[in-house]
């Protein structure tokens, strides 16, 4: 085999060029590689952000919930006892208009006689 010392340059002239290509489509992939691992990570992360923020409001509504029922319930038991007071009211209210008309009828009969 006979090189020549020109052609021997050449070749590695075209090697260092090839050599050149593939380091730096490696760090271009390499740049990108990172682009997508801290896009990624940054998906992640507000992913779970977002999953901590649906169960932070669950739980509020869940509480919500229960607070409701709680003062539904309470209210349901204060209607009940008004709605007693009032019954109680009213048959307090008719026995003294019977009292009253009693009264009126034997007024009556005393102012007769």
């Amino acid at each position: 085999l006979k090189v020549s010392l020109e052609e021997a340059q050449n070749v590695e002239k075209e090697y260092q060029i090839w050599w050149g290509d593939v380091r730096g489509s490696e760090e271009e992939t390499s740049h990108q590689r990172n682009g997508q691992q801290m896009t990624l990570d940054t998906l992640k992360q507000q992913l779970l952000e977002e999953t901590q923020s649906k169960t932070s409001l669950e739980a509020k509504i869940k509480s919500d919930s229960a607070d409701m029922a709680e003062f539904q319930a309470e209210s349901s038991r204060k209607m009940q006892k008004a709605t007693q007071k009032a019954r109680q009211l009213d048959e307090q209210n008719a026995r003294l208009a019977d009292k009253v008309k009693k009264m009126q009828l034997d007024l009556e009969a005393r102012q007769g006689v």
